[in-house]
């Protein structure tokens, strides 16, 4: 009960995978793997500031590009547990292998059915951080997740009205209408005009085309245009 481990295929490269895993706290997220702002507190030591989750310390032990990487997992500012995770990325025929280990669970002084709800929490975390370490990288699907401080409104507005989409990207002119099945035109003077389509619309609540009822913000889905 000391150790577990977990691995998965992913279709991308040695040093696209480890750009994302030799970062202190990558693993820390909800399912979608978010941007931090790290700080670095001590030498090789950095507090991961997570907007949902709080702040938690992780010492990197090891770095090795780009196959294998250590990190003391020392969790929350207030606990005093400490765990060492351990990274390799090994390369296969169209991508990698993400293999980690986290090991060290006996030594947090938990009591043994304590320590088995511990572990087996950790087996469902690990196995829900790998699935989103490969919805990020895996090449057929991009996905990124960041957190605005700004109002929901705000935020769809940007996303779905054509003039505010152009201005972060499609830089040379979108046109479309936040709808379902609407026809999508995207323009950029280097690369040319590429077309696709409005998938899903569901806004947020109090927005212009929203529902009262809507149970939480979700951008816009488009097909690729590319």
């Amino acid at each position: 009960m000391d150790r577990i481990e977990r691995r998965i295929d992913i279709d991308a490269s040695a040093e696209r995978v480890w750009d994302l895993v030799s970062r202190p706290g990558w693993f820390i997220n909800d399912g979608r793997v978010v941007d931090h702002r790290i700080d670095e507190v001590e030498d090789g030591v950095h507090l991961v500031h997570d907007p949902t989750h709080g702040e938690f310390l992780v010492r990197t032990e090891k770095l090795d590009p780009p196959h294998h990487a250590v990190f003391s997992w020392l969790g929350r500012v207030d606990d005093k547990q400490s765990t060492r995770v351990e990274i390799w990325v090994r390369e296969r025929p169209g991508g990698v292998t993400l293999t980690v280990v986290e090991s060290g669970f006996e030594t947090l002084g938990l009591a043994e059915a304590e320590l088995r709800d511990h572990v087996a929490g950790q087996i469902e975390g690990w196995e829900i951080e790998l699935a989103a370490a490969r919805g990020l990288l895996d090449p057929v699907t991009v996905e990124r997740t960041v957190h605005v401080d700004a109002s929901p409104e705000r935020v769809w507005a940007a996303v779905t009205t054509p003039e505010h989409f152009a201005a972060w990207y499609a830089f040379d002119g979108a046109d479309f209408e936040a709808r379902e099945g609407a026809p999508m035109e995207l323009r950029w003077a280097e690369h040319g005009t590429f077309r696709g389509r409005v998938v899903e619309v569901e806004a947020p609540a109090g927005s212009p085309t929203g529902s009262p009822w809507s149970p939480r913000p979700t951008p816009a889905r488009t097909t690729a245009p590319w």
